[in-house]
């Protein structure tokens, strides 16, 4: 008994001296919905990352990321962009390309970006060889047809994973959603 009183009136002091929490860089003091923007408006990106296409997210996302409830259960991992076949699509970050290649029959190519996270995407179609670095914005290859694409003829699907293996949601990257921790 003694044991968790101690216990319970050490939390009580950590809790009463620990520092306020700071608001997010994207939390804004005014009333408005911080995430807001103009359609033809993009968000500031938190990380450094910006589209792998030219374009809108309002004008490009045709499916959204849905995470799986566990590594091997359904989901959409990643989002998938408009695109017409041949469209030149650029590293999302600077990085270093790790795979060039065919996955089930369909070319993609993978960038491992400085800060360990790693872009795949597909379909696409690049010379570019692993071990090449590139920089934001820089064209890595073309996208190819072979996504399925929900009634699109071609789209792009970026999917983000991090260093252990989980996926992300690459508009995470881009300062489009908030991610809001709450007190358990």
């Amino acid at each position: 008994m003694k044991r968790i009183l101690a216990v319970v009136l050490a939390s009580a002091v950590v809790a009463s001296v620990a520092p306020a929490p700071m608001a997010a860089p994207w939390a804004s003091s005014s009333a408005q919905d911080p995430l807001a923007h103009q359609p033809n408006e993009e968000p500031q990106s938190l990380r450094g990352y910006e589209l792998p296409l030219p374009g809108t997210i309002a004008s490009l996302v045709i499916r959204g990321f849905q995470a799986p409830a566990n590594r091997y259960a359904a989901g959409h991992r990643g989002v998938d962009l408009a695109a017409e076949a041949a469209t030149a699509v650029s590293a999302p970050a600077g990085g270093t390309v790790t795979f060039n290649g065919r996955v089930a029959g369909r070319p993609l190519i993978v960038i491992e970006h400085e800060d360990g996270l790693r872009s795949t995407l597909e379909p696409v179609e690049s010379d570019l060889s692993s071990g090449t670095v590139v920089v934001r914005g820089q064209s890595v290859g073309e996208v190819a047809t072979g996504h399925d694409c929900r009634g699109a003829a071609t789209c792009l699907h970026w999917g983000v994973r991090n260093p252990r293996g989980d996926y992300l949601n690459p508009l995470m990257l881009l300062g489009v959603i908030a991610i809001r921790l709450y007190p358990s």
